[in-house]
């Protein structure tokens, strides 16, 4: 009887591991639908259009206002119910990408005057 090799098992044997998620993944539960579904909504009454340039791909919400204070790590149901309280104070607009890099922390006037360049 052949006695087996077992110098190369491991690569005979290998496991693959399913790919990890970001650390800021979401985790699905009742709280983030309820969020996604805020935002979502807040994107329909806004339009779905960038504010500034009128782009339809990449949209992000932004404060009109800046509130003076970076994203804190809360995560994303935190962020979202900040939006709504945002939007209740008229304090929230949508914008593309591109143009809420282009505005930062800055105001509406700047944004509105690098875009109309």
């Amino acid at each position: 009887m052949a006695v087996p090799d077992f110098r190369f098992a491991h690569a005979r044997m290998r496991v693959t591991n399913p790919p990890a998620k970001p650390h800021n993944a979401p985790m699905p539960n009742a709280s983030y639908e309820r969020a996604k579904a805020k935002r979502e909504q807040i994107m329909t009454i806004l339009g779905w259009r960038c504010a500034a340039c009128g782009a339809t791909e990449n949209l992000t919400l932004d404060h009109i206002k800046p509130l003076n204070k970076a994203h804190r790590p809360d995560g994303y149901v935190a962020r979202q119910w900040e939006y709504v309280k945002q939007y209740r104070q008229g304090n929230i607009q949508i914008l593309c990408e591109t143009c809420q890099t282009t505005k930062g922390k800055h105001s509406q006037e700047y944004l509105m005057a690098q875009v109309s360049r």
